[in-house]
């Protein structure tokens, strides 16, 4: 039986845009314009031309990018540019837009296809994982607008960064971040622009679901009053509540 040659690698920039659903019918297709605006420009501005571009496939809400793997560094720095393109949008038009941005780098044909490299991206950008990270990111900012969130993979992690290969991006503004969706478990990196490394750290640690939310009531409460206790108003409480010294 013949032996199918491997494909060649490639380098691979994904984009999608937040809660785009949420947007009424009449401002879907200005959203789809604008992001493939967005694209185009933003990779222009990092010296990739249209003839650089193997595959461009815009597909609703979401644009799929493949090039040459020599262009993996300029597509990490594409991903700043369409972070800046985006608080440039936000400040004067509507409908705002916010981006999840994923770059891999893997074996993808020379016609658009399923391949495995892609699939992985794929599972990266969607992952709940990261859809929840940029959710408390953008909970969390106060001073600045949270445009958007990139995700990179540890292969591209280790490649851009083991060299001189961004001009704008750099290693320390990137935070480790483990990764889940369906099968899919992978080591990844997050950079969002306008969240400190630091306090990006402490909000990928794990949301424990397991844990009810307490609501106000039914708390373990220990209560000390004194004077007459008159006028005293509580609601439902567990615990011992302890009136001039003595519990009750």
């Amino acid at each position: 039986m013949p032996v199918h040659p491997v494909p060649e690698h490639r380098a691979m920039l994904a984009v999608d845009v937040v809660d785009s659903a949420k947007n009424p019918g009449h401002h879907l297709n200005a959203v789809h314009n604008t992001l493939g605006h967005m694209v185009r420009e933003s990779l222009a501005e990092v010296g990739l031309s249209p003839a650089d571009i193997l595959h461009l496939e815009p597909i609703g809400d979401e644009t799929l990018v493949t090039l040459p793997s020599g262009t993996l560094g300029s597509l990490v720095d594409a991903a700043h540019r369409l972070d800046a393109a985006c608080a440039h949008h936000n400040r004067w038009r509507k409908p705002e837009i916010r981006l999840r941005v994923a770059v891999a780098v893997g074996a993808v044909g020379d016609t658009p296809g399923y391949y495995a490299a892609r699939i992985r991206l794929k599972r990266m950008l969607d992952s709940q994982d990261f859809r929840e990270l940029f959710a408390r990111c953008r909970q969390r900012d106060t001073e600045f607008l949270v445009n958007s969130a990139l995700i990179v993979s540890d292969e591209v992690m280790d490649t851009v960064f083991g060299g001189d290969h961004t001009n704008l991006v750099r290693k320390g503004e990137f935070v480790r971040f483990p990764i889940r969706n369906k099968e899919h478990r992978s080591t990844a990196w997050v950079r969002v622009p306008g969240i400190d490394p630091n306090a990006l750290k402490a909000l990928t640690e794990p949301v424990d679901r397991s844990v009810p939310e307490l609501r106000g009531a039914g708390r373990a409460v220990t209560n000390t009053v004194s004077g007459d206790n008159n006028g005293i108003q509580a609601g439902s409480i567990t615990g011992g509540v302890t009136l001039n010294g003595g519990q009750r």
